[in-house]
């Protein structure tokens, strides 16, 4: 067997590993804070761990439009997740967090002129067939916070775009 499958293999592993470690932590985590708190909560520790990082570094940028289009972005999906988590269990909302790469890879081939791959196009419908079937009642018993949730995932999706486009 080639190494490089060995390897596509092991990482598959890894990766199937630290996504159910990260949903047991979350469970923990969750039967004692609310969700939202829990979203506050990770998101100060991601800044607390970058700001060593930005010692000393400039922040400007040479897209100054599309930074702030980013950052309009960013708020909307921050807003629109919050909502989500008040609204709907928290595996209703990390469904649409999951989807988020696959939108970020459609909207790639609108915005970028990135057309995806035929793979990411099944992923795609893969996924949102996923989110689909994950409803309890099928489609017809989408509440008000899946509608914050898709708000958030596109919106997070547009983010990354627009980040791509900046470099």
């Amino acid at each position: 067997m080639k190494p490089v499958i060995l390897l596509g293999a092991g990482l598959v592993l890894c990766q199937t590993a630290c996504m159910a470690l990260a949903d047991a932590i979350t469970k923990m985590l969750t039967s004692e804070i609310s969700a939202p708190q829990l979203f506050a909560v990770s998101s100060a520790i991601i800044l607390i761990g970058l700001l060593p990082k930005l010692r000393g570094q400039s922040l400007q940028t040479g897209h100054p439009v599309a930074m702030g289009i980013r950052a309009v972005l960013t708020v909307v999906a921050s807003v629109a997740f919050f909502k989500a988590f008040a609204l709907l269990p928290l595996a209703d909302v990390f469904l649409f967090v999951a989807l988020i790469p696959l939108a970020t890879a459609a909207l790639g081939g609108v915005l970028l002129n990135e057309p995806p791959r035929p793979q990411a196009w099944v992923a795609l419908v893969l996924g949102a067939m996923g989110v689909a079937t994950m409803v309890p009642g099928g489609l017809g018993a989408l509440q008000t916070g899946h509608g914050w949730a898709a708000l958030a995932s596109t919106a997070g999706a547009a983010s990354l775009m627009a980040g791509r486009y900046i470099g």
